[in-house]
């Protein structure tokens, strides 16, 4: 009888133990950098987690199918998305992203190849993570240049408008080109959001079109969409958020238009009725409200107001800066030359990358 253990294709038990060792190792080896997560998964802000197959994914959303069932998924209700056996670094950078820790969700994709993930969708994902951390970081002055931030979301931007995060890295970019000054390249991006299916999103991008409208002294074309905003039929948290910003900046604007008194008196009623604890809308008042009081020829009253911003409610780097640079002009006005450095050194040396630590002094 032929000792079987030695014909071709058959193993001994021993033999077959130790083959199956290897065979597992082998499979952990390459699954080890895989999830164990065998469906796609969309886990919206409201509503229970889908889990199932995506089908579809466009600027406008997600579509999943599950049990039988289509659900689509629009980009303002998705919380996270994860697809099935994607890269551990990726669920590691989606989970440090989730906690706004940029960095960590940087150096969790070092590893990862956009290049070679499937489906697309996922190496969307990855690439909007990426250039997501790195305007976000320098926007905030903890790491690279607004060029650097410039080239990653807007290379995004161009590249996968069929991402259902295209808008909010329109947005981002948006964010990036004002913080480079560049405020008319700026208006055109937050147009797109203006033009989004969503009654909430359009009402966001009409809000910082205005922004940047005002930054280019067209006052009465920011008035108008700062009217459109405070004219959208929402009582969400988010749309009267944004009515409080461009009722802000309507009191801003009507002092650029020779009415500071007018501008002071409704910034003055919004900080009685408003909450203070909302930190970065005071930002807001008070930096306009600054800019009422200079417009007014109130030189005291404004530093007072600019003051307000920089050592109450500093939380926001936009706001705090314009503050810090307002105090060193304001300051050497009127000869308190320790105080005017000071705000010029803490501008500089928190906000190097803003546009206000480059500003020209007004002395």
């Amino acid at each position: 009888m032929p000792n079987v253990s030695r014909l071709p294709g058959v193993l001994s038990a021993p033999l077959r133990t130790v083959a199956g060792c290897v065979l597992s190792m082998g499979i952990l080896g390459i699954a080890g950098t895989l999830s164990a997560q065998e469906s796609d998964r969309v886990i919206p802000v409201e509503g229970r987690t889908l889990t199932g197959t995506i089908t579809a994914v466009t600027a406008n959303g997600i579509t999943i199918e599950v049990g039988g069932r289509v659900n689509e998924v629009e980009p303002s209700n998705i919380k996270m998305v994860t697809f099935a056996n994607e890269p551990r670094d990726v669920v590691t950078a989606r989970r440090a992203l989730a906690e706004e820790r940029l960095n960590n969700a940087l150096e969790a994709l070092e590893p990862v190849d956009a290049t070679r993930l499937q489906p697309a969708a996922l190496a969307a994902d990855v690439r909007f993570m990426r250039a997501y951390c790195i305007a976000k970081l320098a926007l905030t002055g903890e790491a690279g240049t607004l060029d650097e931030a410039a080239a990653a979301i807007g290379g995004f931007v161009a590249s996968d408008k069929d991402s259902y995060r295209y808008f909010e890295a329109v947005e981002t970019f948006g964010d990036v080109l004002v913080a480079r000054g560049v405020f008319d390249q700026a208006e055109a991006q937050f147009g797109e959001l203006v033009s989004a299916p969503w009654s909430e999103m359009q009402q966001r991008g009409r809000l910082k079109v205005a922004r940047t409208q005002e930054l280019q002294k067209k006052f009465d074309e920011a008035v108008a969409n700062y009217e459109a905003v405070m004219a959208v039929e929402s009582a969400t948290a988010s749309s009267r958020q944004a009515k409080l910003s461009a009722r802000v900046g309507l009191a801003r604007c009507a002092a650029f238009q020779g009415k500071a008194d007018e501008g002071i008196r409704d910034l003055q009623q919004m900080i009685v009725e408003e909450s203070s604890t909302n930190t970065a809308l005071f930002a807001q008042i008070y930096n306009a409200l600054g800019n009422c009081e200079m417009q007014a020829g109130n030189t005291k009253s404004a530093i007072n107001a600019f003051l307000h911003t920089d050592l109450l409610y500093y939380q926001s780097p936009d706001y705090h800066a314009e503050a810090l640079f307002q105090l060193g002009n304001l300051f050497a006005q009127i000869g308190k030359v320790a105080e005017a450095a000071e705000a010029r050194e803490k501008l500089k040396s928190r906000y190097a990358s803003s546009p206000w630590a480059n500003a020209p002094a007004s002395n």
